[in-house]
């Protein structure tokens, strides 16, 4: 989560890369912001900005994740979780539907965490829908105040969350993200928590707050 910084080298040069994450809607889904600039260089002679936005979301009928990303050149790529390391460090990202796209291109985006405050990520692109090659690699820090809690590790444990709702008897809203008590709360064991995409896992059960005024619940 937090804010990041970090450097990009690809087909359209050298970049400076700045990259955010955050709960959006009862922290339901994650949104990913993400701005290239790309200075005026042998190959970009006139430079470029480049923005994207993306939207990380659970589909429980197949229990996988689904990222939706939006590009200000006008694509639209929807990708699904393909594979991700035992440890849920690595997450790979395959299309399954492009926008404003040639006909057979499919796109692919790997995240994999570094360090405790360090990511990197390579975009690849296959204009023949089968051969994948390198567009671009990023790399991003971030300050260890805002070291990131990787939504997708986390939300595993989640695997049959339901949105967000309120108990009547309670003011407490059901969090789907047991782990993620805070925004800004780290998690130390990531390890501990992946793998588990296809766990039974059911929603945890709200316990009603005691009246102090009354001996009864």
């Amino acid at each position: 989560m937090g804010s990041w910084s970090g450097t990009g080298d690809g087909n359209s040069g050298t970049s400076t890369l700045e990259r955010s994450y955050e709960f959006i809607l009862n922290d339901q889904f994650l949104l990913v912001r993400n701005k290239a600039v790309f200075p005026p260089q042998t190959k970009n002679p006139k430079g470029e900005i480049h923005e994207d936005l993306g939207v990380i979301s659970y589909d429980k009928r197949p229990k996988t994740f689904i990222l939706r990303e939006f590009y200000s050149e006008g694509y639209v790529n929807q990708f699904v979780l393909k594979e991700q390391s035992a440890d849920g460090k690595k997450l790979v990202f395959t299309t399954e539907a492009v926008e404003n796209g040639p006909p057979m291109m499919r796109a692919r985006t790997t995240w994999e965490i570094t360090g405790e405050r360090s990511l990197n990520e390579t975009f690849e692109l296959a204009f023949d829908g089968k051969t994948f090659k390198p567009l671009c690699h990023l790399h991003a820090e971030t300050l260890p105040l805002s070291l990131c809690v990787w939504w997708i590790s986390v939300a595993t444990e989640a695997a049959g969350a339901i949105p967000a709702r309120r108990d009547s008897r309670t003011s407490a809203r059901w969090n789907p993200f047991p782990h993620v008590r805070s925004r800004r709360r780290r998690v130390d064991s990531m390890h501990s928590i992946t793998g588990r995409l296809n766990a039974d896992t059911n929603p945890p059960r709200l316990v009603p707050r005691r009246d102090s005024r009354h001996s009864t619940r």
